[in-house]
């Protein structure tokens, strides 16, 4: 008897709570432009021919990679930047934990990389966001950015290279001043 009572009031219940009709709203859309990049104002740099930046720097896998990446950005429609945005962050991540040769692994061209890597995320959030102007001004800072670091790169190149040329000289005094010293002990 308890049972067939209990039964009954759940079943009331149950009947009560699926009487109620709920007015389901349908979502209003409302129609965006789609983001646009004005990709006139950019302009990729390219590094100058320098044998030291060709045979060292160029081979590394990860600096090619995010090379490429940057400079295909301003070839994209502007409805797939965002996802191509994230791809070029990967790739500026796995250059900045890779092993970059001597004279390039420096604390002055990391952190120009990580100028880079903050205008790329900001780049990313503008179009994530949607906001037209916002991301036309950090893709504009994002280039200038990575010409930065490319040109930091080329400086250290003619550093290294202007270095290695006075090494030279002085090494060809050295030898000179040694040769005359044993010239007049003999």
């Amino acid at each position: 008897m308890r049972f067939k009572f209990l039964s009954l009031i759940v079943l009331a219940i149950l009947s009560a709570c699926g009487d109620t009709t709920t007015e389901k709203k349908t979502p209003e859309v409302i129609e965006q432009q789609p983001i646009q990049i004005k990709q006139d104002n950019i302009v990729i740099y390219q590094l100058k021919e320098d044998a030291l930046i060709d045979s060292l720097l160029l081979p590394i896998e990860e600096f090619s990679a995010f090379t490429k990446s940057m400079e295909g950005l301003t070839k994209l429609k502007p409805e797939g930047i965002s996802p191509f945005l994230l791809g070029v962050i990967i790739k500026c991540n796995n250059l900045l934990g890779s092993s970059i040769p001597v004279p390039f692994d420096t604390p002055e061209i990391k952190s120009r990389l990580k100028v880079v890597k903050t205008e790329l995320l900001k780049s990313r959030y503008y179009s994530l966001q949607e906001q037209q102007q916002e991301l036309d001004e950090s893709f504009k800072s994002l280039f200038q950015a990575y010409t930065a670091y490319l040109k930091r790169i080329e400086d250290f190149s003619l550093d290294v290279q202007q270095e290695g040329m006075i090494n030279q000289n002085e090494g060809v005094e050295d030898s000179r001043n040694n040769l005359k010293l044993k010239a007049r002990r003999e």
